[in-house]
């Protein structure tokens, strides 16, 4: 074992004794004032902070004793993490250094300044940086004699805003028993809020299973009843309320709870039932609230998927939450959102991505590939209850009821997803990047007769006005996944080229079966060629040699992040870029990376793996 901060100070432990030697000394001498006269020496520890030595044996125990040198000191900065995504998240510094702590002294410092230090003149400051960007860290320690190291570690730390992602990417996974996510202290008090999230149950949940539930205080939140009926805790309530909103299993769900004054209203995709009684007010600041369990009840554990989990300090309309359903967040544009749980993070805790209040997960609990109907886009909502033409906003769809054709006869909200569906039933799909869903809340279940769909905002080339069967509409069920989509229901009869603006016309015989996800798939249009790649996005070459520029090819448009993370986590290059690039100037020692690419539309990872150059 060597001892840091001496001149080659070793100890060399065998079957029989222990032996010392340092640069000083002509060769080895016996070093057993205070352990055992004969003994088989295992490990040796040192403990720097009083200069001692320890020693595991074989069958004689363990074993103590001062260090034959003095170690000067050596500095060594340590922290809780290297790197986060959070603004206010709090570094846990302390001393990793070689140091006698009796009579000692440490001042840190860092650049640039943080928003917050618990003191710099401690072993261990907490630090809330504040500000995106990385941030180098110095620790200057002295000892009882005066005597003092110091060491900076240029961009230590690296802190990014939270970031609200646009597409699925992960999902919040529970398989066990004791899998769940805990918050601490949601910043809720009263008696009007709003909770939605995305659920997948596995099979039929056991009674009285976790949704979102507080963890201390009274049982308040939302939860499944006996054959997966919606159901409700909260003081003043009637937890045996029947709602009559049956939860599917082995599929995605949207529910919501919604909190007012005079009642509780919950959703299943949109759909809602009320129970109305004088709502008592809950304070959620300092308890834990439970995610995918219901209290400390071992026997009512979610088994599945949750995603995109909201919580709201008012109480949403029904159009907000019809609205709200397919979409990713925009926070700047909800007020009163205060924590949203997307579960994109490849470990550790799950981010509240408006900042604090982070989820914590429990036992088993991880991640897996969420296929979420969701993702960044718009939406709009009409109230169809006549025969007439609706036209959908930004979304570009536009609706046409006439004739003998059966109205909805209620709400109709269409979103158009800026993300591709989790399974493509082709290559050439319109949009490439996205897809429609229409929802229907109103008393009609079947349509009857559509006399006409258009869908617009899409890229038509000029040679297609001429061939608008070539495109073909394919159709699934409002929330499903995987190889579910129909073979093409109908094929345009009208194709309006343009660049961003083009427009395909459905006549009557346009098939549509009522709500759902629409795509569009592209056949051969001759006079046009097109070359696609394998993936969204090609990184090359792989491996690559230290110092060669890496490519990144790609045939989507706008800009995306790439990020490389070494084997430590800390994220070693961050870029944005556009088209087709050149990473040129890397300087990536050998080593395996993951690479991370966030577009609008695509979240991709992967692996580099970067070896020497050839001399």
């Amino acid at each position: 074992f060597y001892q840091g901060g001496t001149d080659g100070a070793v100890y060399l432990g065998t079957d029989k004794t222990v032996f010392h030697r340092d640069n000083s000394m002509p060769g080895w001498q016996l070093y057993n004032e205070g352990l055992p006269l004969s003994t088989q020496a295992n490990i040796f520890r040192p403990y720097y902070r009083e200069g001692k030595l320890r020693m595991g044996t074989y069958s004689h125990g363990a074993w103590q004793v001062p260090f034959a040198v003095p170690s000067r000191p050596l500095a060594q900065p340590t922290v809780d993490k290297l790197a986060s995504g959070c603004l206010r998240d709090t570094f846990y510094f302390d001393d990793y250094s070689i140091l006698g702590h009796e009579g000692a002294t440490w001042q840190w410092s860092f650049e640039p300044a943080p928003d917050y230090v618990s003191a710099y003149n401690v072993r261990n400051p907490k630090v809330v940086f504040g500000s995106e960007g990385p941030y180098a860290v110095t620790l200057t320690i002295t000892d009882e004699l005066g005597q003092s190291s110091s060491k900076t570690i240029p961009n230590m730390i690296s802190v990014s805003a939270c970031q609200v992602d646009t597409i699925p990417g992960l999902a919040l996974n529970l398989q066990s028993i004791g899998d769940y996510a805990t918050i601490d202290g949601l910043p809720l008090n009263g008696n009007e809020l709003a909770i939605t999230a995305w659920v997948r149950p596995e099979g039929v949940q056991p009674e009285y299973t976790g949704i979102v539930m507080s963890g201390g205080g009274p049982a308040a939140g939302f939860n499944f009843r006996p054959n997966m009926e919606l159901g409700y805790h909260w003081p003043d309530g009637a937890w045996w309320w029947s709602s009559g909103l049956i939860v599917p299993a082995d599929e995605w769900s949207y529910v919501a709870m919604v909190v007012r004054p005079e009642g509780i209203t919950l959703f299943l995709n949109g759909r809602s039932a009320t129970h109305t009684f004088n709502v008592p007010e809950i304070d959620f600041r300092n308890i834990a609230t439970l995610l995918g369990r219901y209290r400390d009840w071992d026997s009512r554990n979610f088994k599945g998927r949750i995603d995109e989990v909201r919580v709201y300090g008012r109480a949403l309309t029904a159009e907000e939450i019809r609205l709200r359903r397919h979409l990713t967040s925009r926070p700047e544009e909800e007020p009163a959102l205060l924590a949203y749980y997307q579960f994109n993070e490849s470990q550790g805790m799950a981010l509240n991505k408006l900042e604090g209040q982070h989820a914590v997960l429990a036992g088993s609990a991880g991640r897996t590939l969420s296929a979420a109907p969701v993702g960044s886009g718009v939406s709009a909502q009409h109230l169809v209850q006549a025969l007439g033409t609706y036209s959908f906003g930004d979304s570009g769809v536009s609706l046409s009821f006439v004739s003998d054709a059966t109205v909805p006869d209620g709400p109709v909200v269409v979103s158009r997803l800026n993300v591709p569906p989790d399974v493509r039933p082709g290559e050439e799909v319109l949009p490439a990047n996205g897809y429609w869903i229409i929802n229907s809340y109103g008393s009609n279940a079947n349509w009857g007769a559509l006399q006409g769909l258009s869908l617009g905002g899409l890229s038509i080339p000029a040679a297609a006005a001429a061939q608008p069967d070539i495109f073909g509409l394919h159709h699934r069920n409002d929330n499903a996944e995987g190889n579910s989509w129909s073979g093409a229901i109908s094929q345009a009869v009208q194709a309006l080229p343009g660049e961003t603006d083009g427009i395909l016309a459905f006549g009557p015989d346009n098939g549509l079966p009522g709500p759902g996800q629409l795509i569009l798939q592209q056949g051969e249009l001759v006079g046009r060629q097109s070359t696609l790649l394998p993936h969204a996005f090609v990184l090359y070459p792989n491996p690559l040699r230290s110092g060669q520029p890496l490519w990144l090819d790609t045939r989507l448009p706008g800009y995306y992040t790439i990020e490389l993370i070494d084997a430590t986590g800390k994220v070693v290059w961050q870029g944005r870029r556009q088209g087709h690039t050149a990473l040129a100037g890397l300087s990536l020692p050998a080593g395996s990376y993951a690479y991370r690419i966030i577009s609008e539309a695509y979240w991709v990872t992967g692996h580099l793996l970067v070896v020497r150059r050839e001399e």
